[in-house]
C-alpha cells in the first residue's frame, strides 16, 4: 500500500488481531507497543505496523489486515498533513478498500501546559491509555 516507506509488521511478535490496524511511526514505537499489550490483555488484539524508513513494500500483508479489521489508525506525532491524508486515501481506493474507517491519532497540542516531558504525552492525549481508548 505505502510503497515509498518500509513497514515492520509486529504479527510475528504476537501483535495480531481483527479489531484495528495500527500504523505508528518509529518514534512512537514504545507508546504503540504499550497500547498493543493492553489491548491484547483486554481481548481486543490489533494488527500493528511500525513505519520505519524509506524503501520497502508490504502491500499484501497490509491489505489483508485492512480487509479483516476495516479500521486503520495512523499514529503520528504531528497533525496529519493533507498530503498524508491524500496518500492514504488514494492507496485505499487503488486497492478497492472503500469501507475502511481511517482515524488519525495525533497529539492535541493546544492542551499542553507542562514543560516536563514525562507529562506532555498524557496531557496532549497522545499516550498509551488514550490510544487504547481510541481503538476500543
Amino acid at each position: 500500500m505505502l510503497t515509498t516507506i518500509e513497514v515492520l509488521s509486529l504479527k510475528s511478535y504476537g501483535y495480531a488481531g481483527d479489531n484495528a490496524t495500527l500504523f505508528a511511526s518509529a518514534t512512537n514505537f514504545s507508546t504503540a507497543l504499550q497500547a498493543g499489550t493492553v489491548l491484547q490483555e483486554q481481548s481486543t488484539p490489533i494488527d500493528m505496523f511500525i513505519i520505519s524508513k524509506l524503501n520497502a513494500d508490504r502491500n499484501a500483508e497490509i491489505i489483508s489486515s485492512l480487509k479483516t479489521t476495516k479500521k486503520l489508525i495512523v499514529m503520528i506525532d504531528h497533525l496529519a498533513s493533507k498530503s498524508l491524508q491524500y496518500l492514504i486515501t488514494t492507496q485505499l481506493q487503488k486497492h478497492a478498500l472503500h469501507d475502511i474507517e481511517v482515524i488519525y491519532f495525533t497529539p492535541e497540542y493546544e492542551k499542553l501546559t507542562t514543560i516536563f516531558d514525562e507529562f506532555a504525552m498524557e496531557q496532549t492525549g497522545f499516550d498509551a491509555e488514550s490510544l487504547v481508548n481510541k481503538i476500543r
